[in-house]
Parts: structure tokens; C-alpha cells; sequence
């Protein structure tokens, strides 16, 4: 019996070294021993148990002897499954918010980091109601910001879209430059879709997201395609988030007098003047 017990108390508190294999525990026996554990996945030491040190003679003689974790180590478990956890979440919605049409740079934008100053309260004010009130909105307006660039535009309509996205909403995000590539790209004979199902597709989303509208060129097919996919969401009461350098009278000029009444009808116009920040910064 003493020399089973003592048979079953050896243990190992690391993997054997390869070039001195340990012999085995049991009295008596000089045979080479393998570990055998309570967890076959964790090195060094079992997760509930430890290294039994026996030959392969008595490795199904030998029962693994089961360690309960303690508290702190139940805590640190727990925790580390729950930052890997978060980490995980945080890379699918990054994920999510790329398919939407954000790029590396505007991921890091958020209500929390936006500058606040007196000049663009209400644009953000604005932005941020839009975020958090648009379930109670059926037909809501969406939200128009104008004013210089590098004021923090984009910013905002970054911000609202990750909100929104938490939120399950559907939403894009388009240059207005890009969207019209988009669109003409439908023509092209390897396009897997046309161009009416690009404008349904568009026209038909939760909240469409118009960055620097008015920078376009100003050509018959571009003014064509924006009034289509607006004059679409207008008809069907679906909000529109743009941004543009350019004043609604500036807009007049450039584009058919109907993109900017129909936007002027859909959306809450916020214009307001500040410091370019990405020049105050250089």
C-alpha cells in the first residue's frame, strides 16, 4: 500500500526534458514514463489536475488526481474569456463597418472624440439626435452639414453611422464621387448587377450617407444618377446624412435645381463656419 501511495503522489510540475527522459514513479520501475493529465490541451501543467509520472506499463494504473482552481484563478479565467470575448465583437463590427463603406481612418471617429466648440453645436447636436431618434422617427428628416473642409463633417456622419450600425440598422457610407463610380460601373460586362438594381439598392436602405456632395463632376449622367437615387428615398420617406463644402445656392447652380430642393425637404440644414483643424494642426 506505501509504495502505491507513493506511486500515485509523484508528480511532475513541467514537461520531462527530450534529451533525459524521467523515469517512471512507480516503486520499482526504471522504465521511461509519459505524462498523463487531467487536460490534454494546456502545457506544463493540467487545467484541473497534474503530470502523473508513469511508463506506459502503468499509465492505466495511475488515476489522474483532479486540483479544484481556486477563486483567483476561476476570476482570471473568467476574465480572459470575456476579453477575448469583446475583442471579438469589436473586430466583427469593424468588419461590419468596413462593408458599410468606412475606411481605417474615419473608424476611429466618435461622438466622444469629436472637438466640441460653440461654432458646431448644432451640427452635432444635430447628429447626435439623429443617432439615438430615428425608431422614433417614422419618415424622419435626416441631417445636411455644410460649411468649409476639415471642420469635422465627416466626423459626424461617421459617428452617427456607428451608432446607427449598433443599432441594426442598414447604411452605407459613399463618397459622392464613389457612388457614382459605383454606378457606372454596372456597365461594365463583368458587372454582376445593373445599374437599376444599384439605385434600387441605394434607394431602398435604412439611411444612405452622402460625404462632400457638390465635389462631383458635374456631367449629365452624374446628375442624372443622384437625382434618381434621391428623388427614390424622397418618394419613399428614407432619411439621407450628407455632407458639402458648397451652400444650397452653390448647389442651385451646379446641379438640377431639384437635388437641393428635395434635399432642403428631407433633411435638417445645418451650416456653420469654423477653423479648417487639419491646417491648424500642420
Amino acid at each position: 500500500m506505501a509504495e502505491l501511495e507513493q506511486a500515485l503522489s509523484s508528480t511532475l510540475s513541467s514537461p520531462a526534458s527530450t534529451s533525459e527522459p524521467p523515469i517512471c514513479g512507480t516503486h520499482g520501475c526504471e522504465n521511461p514514463c509519459k505524462p498523463k493529465v487531467a487536460h490534454p490541451f494546456t502545457p506544463g501543467r493540467a487545467a484541473f489536475g497534474v503530470y502523473r509520472r508513469v511508463c506506459a506499463l502503468h499509465y492505466e494504473q495511475a488515476p489522474i488526481v483532479v486540483e479544484a482552481p481556486s477563486e483567483a484563478e476561476r476570476q482570471r479565467a473568467a476574465q480572459a474569456r470575456h476579453i477575448a470575448r469583446r475583442e471579438e465583437r469589436r473586430r466583427r463590427f469593424a468588419q461590419e463597418l468596413g462593408h458599410a463603406g468606412l475606411e481605417k481612418l474615419e473608424l476611429k471617429c466618435r461622438f466622444g472624440n469629436f472637438e466640441r466648440t460653440a461654432a458646431n453645436g448644432k451640427a452635432y447636436t444635430a447628429a447626435f439626435e439623429f443617432a439615438r431618434g430615428l425608431e422614433r422617427e417614422v419618415g424622419g428628416r435626416g441631417v445636411f452639414l455644410i460649411g468649409a473642409p476639415g471642420i469635422g463633417k465627416t466626423h459626424l456622419a461617421a459617428s452617427t453611422l456607428k451608432v446607427l450600425k449598433a443599432r441594426g440598422k442598414n447604411v452605407a457610407f459613399y463618397k459622392v464621387t464613389d457612388m457614382l463610380g459605383y454606378l457606372r460601373s454596372c456597365f461594365r460586362d463583368a458587372s454582376t448587377i445593373t445599374e437599376e438594381e444599384a439605385i434600387e439598392e441605394l434607394g431602398s436602405i435604412d439611411v444612405l450617407f452622402l460625404d462632400d456632395f457638390g465635389v462631383e463632376r458635374t456631367t449629365d449622367y452624374a446628375i442624372d444618377a443622384l437625382y434618381r437615387v434621391i428623388d427614390r428615398r424622397y418618394r419613399r420617406e428614407l432619411p439621407i446624412f450628407a455632407t458639402s463644402n458648397l451652400s444650397f445656392a452653390e448647389l442651385k447652380d451646379k446641379l438640377d435645381v431639384r437635388i437641393p430642393s428635395r434635399l432642403a425637404s428631407m433633411c435638417r440644414v445645418i451650416s456653420y463656419k469654423e477653423e479648417d483643424r487639419r491646417l491648424r494642426r500642420s
